[in-house]
């Protein structure tokens, strides 16, 4: 069978290594798979639509990444595909599925299919199992629609990551989204670099993050040999010298994590790289770490701080204290070279307008060398999506589910308010001549210019509303 995966994220995302598991799980069920990268195609100036994707390589099987706020880009790519060949299957995964679960079919009806969780062994079999006429109950994860409703199977979560296989490298563009970087360099990362993956899982409650639903609540590595290994031939084949490790508990195991960095060491690896991508806990990091990250090479690691107040992150479901990010701050700030990165979240539900001081505050003062201020989102699938399900899926205007915009006001705050929380929040810390010579020094003249860019689109966000907003959501049972 053929098959075409499609990336429904913008080419900044870097490349979908999710995508490129999946497509070695196919490829060594005897499938030929394509996978595309629309938005990559079109800002290297090589735009090509969906439908002329398919045209060219006539998938049988037509699969798509969905994200909360990708479930209208999603539809669209389906519909291009089955307007182009009217006979191939479209199947769904990702975030959005993983959370959404039976009612991924409602949101996505354009889907013949869809899988929650990890599809590395579930998609192989059930475009065999179509292909066969066999059973699909023993699909892991596979929803589906029967003359009794919406069906969902168990979700799968491998143990045994090495034996999925690297990413097929080959099919992601590796070298084309380290040239675009190249002519692009972001603010917040000065150097090319493409995502990997060391760990899957997460076993913390955060309420607001859905990666225990995506990935299961236990940690399962690679081993350090496999993921150094695959550095290696991504520098070697792909001429990539940059990384960001994207797991959601990399410094979690502290025996791992130490391996990792001694045999970087040892290997000589000699590459830059980061733990910035969804950050570490600030309550792992301690002098002999820090040092040891150094030595490693890494240049920056980011922290999921989400708020000044103490009482907002407890309800989050954070487990640790405020004192501990400064802690991990001050060490890496005395004794490393390492930068920096902190996420905060404007708008949590139960906030109030004290609680949003305590935020400007901290942002005052922290010893950060970057920040990312998100809106509060209730994805799918976490503990506070609970304002979704009593809306049918066709109501939620799910483009409004990025994260660079405020989609509600919270129990206490109207919307407005919350929407100058969030500009405040910006210009706390980024209008500052210290955080200015910062970003001059790391990134080079390029940071003020997209500095200011990033702040004025914040700006037109406050001023402009977002389609049929979201209610306030409610509070979340003790």
């Amino acid at each position: 069978m053929r098959v075409l995966l499609i990336k429904t994220l913008p080419a900044t995302a870097g490349p979908d290594i999710g995508l490129g598991y999946l497509a070695t799980a196919l490829r060594r069920s005897g499938h030929q798979v394509a996978v595309a990268d629309p938005e990559l195609d079109e800002m290297r100036g090589k735009p090509r639509s969906v439908r002329e994707r398919v045209v060219e390589f006539q998938p049988d099987w037509f699969g798509v990444k969905v994200f909360d706020h990708t479930v209208g880009r999603a539809r669209s790519y389906m519909v291009e595909a089955r307007s182009a060949r009217r006979d191939v299957r479209t199947v769904a995964g990702g975030p959005h599925v993983s959370g959404f679960r039976a009612r991924a079919l409602e949101s996505l009806p354009e889907a013949d299919f869809a899988i929650v969780g990890e599809a590395e062994r579930a998609l192989p079999m059930l475009i065999d199992g179509i292909s066969e006429g066999s059973d699909l109950s023993r699909v892991p994860g596979l929803v589906r629609r029967t003359e009794t409703g919406v069906l969902v199977g168990a979700q799968d979560f491998p143990d045994d990551l090495d034996a999925l296989g690297l990413p097929a490298w080959d099919l992601l563009q590796p070298r084309e989204h380290v040239e675009l970087q190249k002519r692009e360099p972001w603010l917040d990362r000065p150097i090319p670099y493409v995502p990997i993956l060391t760990t899957r899982g997460c076993p913390f409650p955060c309420t607001f993050c859905a990666a225990p639903v995506n990935s299961g609540k236990k940690l399962r590595h690679h081993s350090v040999e496999f993921v150094i290994d695959e550095i290696e031939h991504l520098r070697d084949v792909f001429g990539v010298q940059g990384f960001s490790i994207s797991d959601d508990a990399f410094t979690n195991d502290r025996r791992y994590v130490d391996a990792f960095c001694e045999e970087m060491v040892r290997r000589r690896v000699n590459v830059r790289w980061d733990a910035a991508s969804n950050g570490i806990r600030a309550d792992t990091i301690d002098v002999a770490l820090a040092r040891l990250l150094d030595a490693a090479g890494c240049e920056k690691v980011g922290f999921g701080i989400e708020s000044g107040s103490e009482r907002i992150v407890h309800a989050m479901g954070k487990r640790f204290a405020l004192d501990d990010v400064e802690s991990a701050l001050r060490i890496l700030r005395r004794e490393t070279r390492i930068r920096t990165e902190g996420f905060f979240i404007v708008g949590y539900p139960e906030e109030r307008l004290s609680d949003a001081w305590k935020t400007i505050r901290l942002l005052a003062r922290i010893d950060l060398d970057s920040a990312w201020i998100f809106g509060f989102s209730p994805h799918v699938g976490t503990r506070v999506s609970d304002v979704l399900h009593a809306r049918p899926a066709a109501d939620i205007s799910w483009g409004d589910f990025a994260n660079d915009r405020v989609m509600s006001g919270t129990q206490h705050m109207p919307k407005w308010a919350v929407r100058l929380y969030w500009m405040a929040a910006w210009l706390t810390f980024y209008v500052r001549p210290s955080r200015a010579l910062r970003l001059l020094r790391h990134v080079g003249p390029i940071a003020i210019p997209q500095l200011v860019r990033r702040l004025l689109r914040r700006a037109r966000l406050v001023v402009v509303p977002a389609a049929r907003p979201l209610p306030p959501p409610q509070a979340l049972p003790a």
